[in-house]
């Protein structure tokens, strides 16, 4: 027999769903919560909390987020009481982001951007709104009362709110004014169907292995009429916005005469992957005429692989791109040991392209369609 209250009599068999059911009854007939935010009486010392990357209302509470998060918070809440202090424990809630909009898409039929401009932005956001109500209410209930969080959820922010959205505003106003921010260029991960930037958050969730192409590159080496500078890409469509060919200034790199298809050419490639690199190549006579260290091969000139083909590259960037430049990125364990730089399309190409002052060149609409800069290519949708 086991007396909860003097309201509360129960014979407990481990019925486990029972015990939980009289509990939150006596809770909320006690008022327990409240009792509990009050904290001592005359207490005057305060444990304050805001929850922080609040739980994100566009699906339903998993075991993940009540093992982790929200248990750890309730942990810590409950230390502090009992070490006596008043506790004011503000809850929240992320409700806005991209897997509530994509949700909506498949409710709505909606294959593409344009089509939420056809049904009406006003739509589109009330459903919306409507699929955080309903994600939220199972959020209250699952994720915060029957897990017992006594987080003040009357007073919990809101991030789709009015008052919430002003504020950040404000802020960052503020920021602004005091000379505290920016404005500069950043290369982001990107969806062309949503013709949006993605958080790494938002990237993991819709994240697949697939095989694309991948493919070996010679850039001529200016002067030359047989002389390359080889890279290797797993992304060929970021050619064309290609500035620069990067190589750790500490290797040692190889200019390698090779027999290709009865002609002689002479590659320059990373020393330790010539073995291999000429296998892969299928050249059996070959030779390494010279080995240099990375740092001296810096300033050399090479060719676009689209100069004078239908590819416009414009004039101004010739003579503040096509060299090489040095990386501590570039490593041996894939490729040529020499890398195609893109500033658009790459964080570490973008720092390289800040660096050294190349050109910033962008071929592709937000919609990952080839524009006007991809000549040929124009209109062409990424593969």
């Amino acid at each position: 027999m086991s007396v909860i209250d003097s309201r509360f009599t129960l014979e407990i068999q481990f019925d486990v769903k029972r015990i939980e059911e009289v509990v939150r009854q006596y809770w909320r007939e006690a008022n327990i919560e409240g009792k509990w935010h009050e904290g001592p009486e005359n207490a005057n010392k305060w444990y304050t909390f805001l929850e922080g990357g609040p739980p994100t209302t566009n699906g339903f509470p998993h075991v993940g987020h009540i093992r982790g998060g929200r248990t750890y918070k309730d942990v810590v809440l409950r230390y502090h009481r009992l070490l006596g202090y008043r506790v004011w424990a503000q809850g929240g809630w992320d409700e806005q982001g991209l897997p509530v909009e994509i949700e909506v898409e498949k409710k709505l039929g909606l294959r593409t951007k344009k089509d939420i401009e056809k049904v009406g932005y006003e739509k589109f956001s009330l459903e919306c709104n409507s699929l955080v109500d309903y994600y939220l209410e199972r959020w209250r209930e699952v994720g915060t009362r029957r897990l017992g969080l006594w987080l003040d959820l009357d007073k919990a922010y809101e991030t789709r709110k009015p008052y919430y959205i002003e504020h950040v505003w404000s802020f960052l106003k503020n920021a602004w004014e005091k000379g505290l921010l920016f404005e500069d260029y950043r290369v982001l991960p990107f969806c062309p169907r949503c013709e949006t930037a993605l958080s790494d958050a938002e990237v993991d969730q819709g994240y697949e292995d697939r095989e694309d192409p991948s493919i070996y590159v010679k850039f001529p080496v200016e002067g030359s009429s047989n002389t390359y500078l080889v890279i290797w890409t797993t992304t060929p469509w970021t050619l064309i916005d290609n500035e620069a060919v990067a190589v750790n200034p500490n290797f040692n790199y190889a200019l390698v005469k090779a027999n290709i298809n009865n002609a002689t050419e002479y590659l320059w490639l990373a020393e330790p992957l010539v073995p291999k690199l000429m296998e892969k190549f299928g050249v059996k006579d070959y030779e390494i005429v010279r080995v240099v260290k990375g740092s001296e091969l810096a300033g050399t000139r090479y060719g676009h692989i689209y100069m004078g083909g239908k590819v416009p590259i414009h004039a101004s960037h010739i003579d503040r791109a096509h060299y090489v430049v040095l990386a501590d990125f570039v490593t041996l364990e894939e490729g040529t040991g020499l890398v195609h730089i893109a500033p658009a399309h790459g964080p570490e190409d973008f720092e390289v392209a800040k660096k050294y002052g190349l050109p910033i060149t962008n071929s592709v609409e937000i919609n990952g369609i080839f524009n006007e800069n991809g000549g040929e290519f124009r209109g062409q949708v990424l593969a």
